[in-house]
C-alpha cells in the first residue's frame, strides 16, 4: 500500500462548482448576460470534462419535460492529477460552452467564435482540445 490517501468526490466537485461558478458569473457579467446554474459531477469518461444540457423531468416516473440544466462533467482523475493552471483551463472550457449553449444556441461541442470570445474573457487561450497529459 502506497500510503496515499483517495481524494473525496465532494472536494473535487465543491473545487470544480467554484471554478465554474465564478466563470459563469464574470463571463455572463462581461458579456452583458444573466448568470445560470450549472451543476457539477464526476465522469470516468475518458475526458478531461464536458459540457452538457439535460432534459429535466417530472420524476423518475413520469418523463414529462419541465425544463433543462447545465452541467459540467469532469473526469476526477485527470482533475486531481491537473495542476491548479491546468484545472482552470478544464473549469473555463467546459463553463464557457455552457454560456454558449444557453445564450448564442450553438451546438455545446462548437468552438466557434461566440466560445472563443467567452475563454478570451476569462483571460484563457480558446484552445479547443486538451489530451491528457498534453496541451
Amino acid at each position: 500500500m502506497s500510503g496515499r490517501r483517495e481524494v473525496d468526490d465532494r472536494l473535487v466537485v465543491s473545487v470544480a462548482q467554484a471554478g465554474v461558478n465564478s466563470v459563469i458569473l464574470t463571463v455572463c457579467k462581461r458579456m452583458g448576460f444573466a448568470p445560470f446554474p450549472c451543476r457539477v459531477e464526476l465522469t470516468r469518461k475518458h475526458v478531461l470534462g464536458m459540457a452538457v444540457m439535460r432534459t429535466v423531468t417530472r420524476s423518475r416516473t413520469d418523463f414529462t419535460p419541465i425544463g433543462r440544466e447545465h452541467v459540467v462533467l469532469v473526469n476526477k482523475a485527470e482533475f486531481v492529477k491537473a495542476d491548479e493552471a491546468l484545472r482552470l483551463e478544464i473549469v473555463a472550457h467546459e463553463a464557457c460552452h455552457a454560456i454558449v449553449s444557453e445564450y448564442v444556441r450553438s451546438p455545446s461541442g462548437d468552438h466557434g467564435p461566440a466560445w472563443q470570445a467567452a475563454m478570451r474573457l476569462c483571460g484563457l487561450d480558446p484552445r479547443a482540445t486538451y489530451r491528457h497529459g498534453k496541451r
